[in-house]
């Protein structure tokens, strides 16, 4: 059950990135609101078993270094009844890796940079920038929690060989791993197209501008939006609304993926002013699979 969790925790790290999203009406870039509080909650209920394994293993700890302590006290009592010496003393096994390793999997990473960071960089105007944070975090957390779970993978098989030693739990457990793997490279795919058509707007917003563009020139009104996407931003300005006309913009970044130098993030435009989740995330799954292959 708890390797299971691990695989689940793995799958949900990666939705973060899906939350990311470009305006169709208005051409600005906003967190979809409900869909974060939905991966939000997924974590923190995978948080939840990872901390239940930590306690247990908390519990679990102290009972081998006790019998270890009572085995040494009796071959001293030994030593001293047959030599007169003292038994050499064992030092107990080292368990604090393992254990700070299950602390840094569950922390608030990711929670924290896609509530707190983000936003505030999308109010501060930094729209290409927010990408390349939300990379690094998820990067950062998601790699250690890898080699966490293939961790406990492998003292799995030590302890219960018989299970998964047969042919069956090794095609189900690389099958596991290979969705796993195309669902996050598909995630960062989709997270890069989404940085790559923000700076193709940026590109047309600031094209013939006199004295350069604002800092918010693509940050929308509201930086977590829990509506549909076509009234974005309840008090729209004149502004915003004259940049949502703008075919030309439109045309060049969005409509499609050969009139701007996308490279292999062709298929993104797509997805990333698209309203539907769930053509966002089966989409970038599925290129990861092919990808992968």
């Amino acid at each position: 059950a708890y390797l299971l969790a691990c695989a689940a925790g793995l799958m949900v790290d990666p939705l973060f990135l899906y939350a990311v999203s470009v305006s169709g009406p208005l051409m600005c870039v906003f967190l979809d609101g409900w869909f974060a509080a939905a991966v939000t909650t997924l974590r923190c209920m995978v948080d939840a078993l990872h901390a239940w394994n930590l306690l247990l293993r908390l519990r679990t700890a102290w009972a081998p270094a006790k019998e270890e302590k009572e085995e040494d006290d009796d071959a001293d009592e030994e030593a001293q009844r047959v030599g007169g010496g003292a038994a050499p003393a064992r030092l107990p096994r080292s368990k604090k890796g393992g254990l700070l390793l299950d602390v840094f999997v569950i922390l608030p990473v990711m929670q924290v940079v896609m509530w707190v960071g983000i936003p505030a960089m999308i109010r501060a105007g930094s729209t290409t920038s927010v990408m390349t944070v939300l990379m690094v975090a998820f990067l950062f957390e998601y790699l250690p929690k890898i080699y966490h779970s293939v961790r406990f993978l492998r003292r799995m098989q030590n302890v219960a060989g018989y299970i998964f030693g047969t042919i069956w739990w090794g095609i189900a457990l690389n099958l596991m791993a290979y969705f796993v793997a195309a669902h996050a490279v598909g995630a960062c795919w989709y997270l890069l197209g989404a940085q790559r058509a923000t700076k193709c707007l940026r590109e047309q917003y600031c094209a013939g501008r006199v004295g350069g563009c604002a800092a918010g020139a693509l940050a929308c009104a509201e930086p977590l939006y829990y509506g549909g996407t076509s009234r974005l931003g309840g008090g729209v300005g004149a502004d915003r609304l004259a940049w949502g006309r703008n075919a030309s913009a439109r045309a060049t970044c969005l409509d499609s993926g050969d009139n701007y130098q996308y490279g292999a993030y062709k298929w993104t435009v797509m997805l990333v002013a698209n309203p539907s989740r769930l053509e966002k995330i089966l989409l970038p799954i599925f290129w990861g699979l092919m990808t992968l292959r």
